[in-house]
């Protein structure tokens, strides 16, 4: 992982169980293919505990604290992650 961090290099691990790749520091979060979910999450720069919806609140642009490197987040419907892959 310290490699992936060292080469700024798009490189994605991937074997059966896991899958792993260097984030970048901005992210959102959204509810596509579903009418709402609710979404909690730790370790991001604005948090949310809320009812998301592509009509209400949306975490679009939320952004990765560099001294937290873990990140929860807690769903109880399916939920798209994204984050920047252009370095900043």
């Amino acid at each position: 992982m310290s490699l992936l961090h060292k080469l700024h290099r798009e490189i994605y691990v991937l074997d059966g169980e896991s899958f792993a790749w260097l984030l970048r520091e901005t992210c959102g979060i959204l509810p596509v293919g579903v009418d709402s979910a609710r979404v909690k999450t730790k370790g991001l720069k604005w948090d949310t505990d809320w009812e998301t919806s592509l009509n209400g609140n949306v975490s679009t642009s939320n952004h990765l604290v560099p001294e937290n490197p873990i990140i929860q987040i807690e769903t109880d419907r399916p939920v798209l992650w994204t984050c920047e892959i252009r370095p900043l």
